[in-house]
């Protein structure tokens, strides 16, 4: 029985062309980063509020400046925006339990809202999204040549498995002598299968018990966790279109969960010499069916989007317009085609379409 089924990891970068942030908020940005830096507790960070919602402050060791974290997100940018023209401006990673708590796609849906109030996003890429189910079973146990495992993995490591063609990549776990786990394959995709209670108490995650409680969990009876890490290069591949957005993760979410348990990894009932033939154990069997359960999130529905801010995007048009009217060539006139442009056809309708998509059409 699946306890529950959904997204556990969900990471996405946005191109910005343009933040509201006050000069003020800059500076305390910046001071408050200094006092983090020369702090000798590591555990001691200043702490800033951005658009109402509170953060503590870090280094970024990445390509990002800054790192703004708090119970549920961690999210790393510069207050220069570059549109996207090296890398995505702007990194956001969801934590898990933000997302079990209030669902994923509602997790991230009031998170580009609140994003929404303070920068103009242009483009959006989800960079990691981990699938996952635990289903109220105990962890099934391999044979020593894990021939039942059938697989599309792949590592690029040299391991005594390669030496093995139905074990590339594998890895094992075990705690206190006992067997926990597997991880197969390489980014961009990989699968770790694992003792999901043991982990919990070993990575105080308890609260998952809560969760499941809620599914009908005998108490201390087995969980294991199978799960997917996907990654940018398989998410722009998938079909009918690449998981981009939320909305194409949402779209997307079951026909990939099947892809992965019934094309690139199967845990089978070894029969007949072609291998692609052989039926999945009735574990297996269970894990492919809780892909139904995505389904559940399609209930959830986009409410009317947060109004950009109105005083930023004027700020915008006027930036765009000085620029214009400042390389104009000889014989134009900037102001006056502008002009021209508000009253033809094609603008009045997208003026519609966006009183439309914002709720403000009379």
């Amino acid at each position: 029985m699946s306890l529950i089924t959904g997204i556990d990891t969900l990471e996405i970068g946005y191109s910005i062309d343009q933040y509201a942030l006050s000069k003020q908020f800059k500076d305390e940005l910046e001071a408050g980063l200094l006092y983090t830096l020369a702090s000798t507790n590591h555990t001691d960070y200043a702490t800033i509020e951005l658009e109402k919602q509170k953060f503590c402050i870090r280094k970024c060791p990445a390509r990002w400046k800054y790192t703004l974290f708090n119970d549920d997100i961690s999210m790393s940018l510069n207050t220069t925006p570059t549109n996207g023209l090296n890398y995505q401006d702007l990194h956001v990673t969801f934590r898990s339990k933000y997302l079990w708590r209030e669902q994923w796609m509602v997790a991230a849906i009031h998170f580009e809202e609140w994003l929404h109030q303070w920068a103009n996003v242009t483009d959006i890429k989800i960079s990691r999204a981990d699938f996952c189910t635990d289903l109220n079973k105990p962890l099934p146990l391999l044979s020593t040549d894990k021939n039942e495992l059938v697989t599309r993995a792949y590592k690029k490591r040299n391991y005594e498995e390669l030496q093995k063609p139905l074990s590339v990549g594998f890895n094992s776990y075990s705690y206190r002598s006992d067997f926990t786990g597997w991880v197969l394959g390489i980014s961009p995709l990989l699968n770790r299968t694992y003792d999901k209670l043991a982990e919990s108490f070993i990575t105080h995650k308890e609260w998952f018990i809560d969760l499941w409680n809620q599914n009908g969990y005998t108490p201390d009876s087995p969980v294991t966790r199978i799960e997917f890490q996907c990654r940018r290069d398989f998410l722009r591949e998938t079909l009918p279109r690449p998981t981009n957005t939320i909305e194409d993760l949402l779209e997307n979410s079951q026909p990939i969960w099947n892809y992965l348990t019934t094309k690139w990894l199967k845990l089978t009932i070894p029969g007949e010499s072609n291998r692609s033939r052989w039926k999945p154990t009735p574990f297996w069997e269970e894990v492919i069916d809780s892909g139904k359960y995505f389904l559940d999130n399609n209930q959830i529905t986009r409410g009317k989007q947060t109004l950009p801010n109105y005083e930023m995007l004027l700020k915008q048009a006027t930036g765009c317009m000085a620029t214009a009217s400042a390389i104009t060539p000889p014989g134009r006139r900037a102001e006056a085609e502008f002009k021209d442009g508000l009253i033809k056809p094609e603008y009045i309708q997208k003026v519609k379409d966006r009183q439309i998509q914002y709720g403000t059409f009379n």
